[in-house]
């Protein structure tokens, strides 16, 4: 089945969700993009890191974050839990869960969505390629604003892909950057001399003296891997790439 083109703005906004490296430009751009193919009166995104909720964010301004998110997690996910995946569901819509008349017995109704006047709510739910659950992002929208509708849901999980690639990548980043900052830290506590290779296997820098170890650190790891060479420096030894 063949689909419609998006909007001249939901295109614009996907081209800058491809080049957002970051986590607040992930989130900017996101909001941006929803807004732009579909009427919302908040978007509210939360990132999980090892299944844990740990960064809220929202268009709505909250006066304490970190307790905001503590109590929506108390109080219940709205669409399940995060162990229950169900294999091609990623998008959900709160009245395919609960249907009106349970709402107001409902206490994530009564404390996060009926003060704000919030009725209707739409999730895309994101997960990693281990089946970790990596979070979500929820659309609110009052009653007024009426619920929505199955083409917007299928409109939704035609962006669902282009967001989460974004999510993947900022995810793939958060653990290289995790795996640069646990080298750096063994690097400097080794005990020994370091000599470090390139790719090749080739001798890209040697530390024949611990003192001179508090020199080492990623930036300059990297350079050495691909041929750049600090400025030696007595017992600190960079080599050229094809050095053995």
């Amino acid at each position: 089945m063949m689909h419609c083109a998006f909007n001249p703005e939901v295109e614009k906004q996907l081209s800058r969700l491809q080049l957002a490296l970051t986590q607040d430009s992930v989130w900017r751009t996101s909001v941006s993009l929803l807004k732009a193919a579909m009427p919302l009166d908040a978007l509210i995104g939360i990132r999980y890191y090892g299944g844990r909720p740990m960064l809220l964010r929202t268009t709505h301004p909250v006066p304490d974050e970190t307790a905001y998110l503590n109590g929506l997690v108390e109080a219940g996910l709205w669409w399940g839990e995060t162990g229950e995946r169900v294999p091609a569901v990623d998008i959900r819509r709160l009245s395919d869960i609960r249907d009106g008349s349970s709402l107001d017995d409902w206490r994530h109704f009564q404390e996060f969505l009926k003060p704000h006047g919030w009725r209707h709510l739409a999730g895309l739910l994101f997960w990693g390629d281990d089946g970790d659950f990596l979070g979500e992002l929820t659309l609110h929208r009052t009653a007024s604003q009426g619920d929505f509708s199955d083409e917007e849901l299928t409109l939704l999980r035609r962006l669902h892909p282009h967001i989460g690639a974004s999510v993947a990548r900022l995810v793939k980043l958060d653990r290289r950057q995790s795996g640069r900052t646990a080298l750096e830290k063994v690097l400097r506590c080794l005990p020994l001399r370091v000599v470090i290779v390139n790719w090749h296997g080739k001798v890209a820098c040697k530390v024949t003296d611990k003192k001179y170890s508090d020199y080492i650190n990623w930036h300059h790891v990297w350079a050495a891997m691909y041929g750049e060479q600090p400025p030696d420096s007595g017992n600190f030894t960079w080599l050229n790439s094809g050095s053995s």
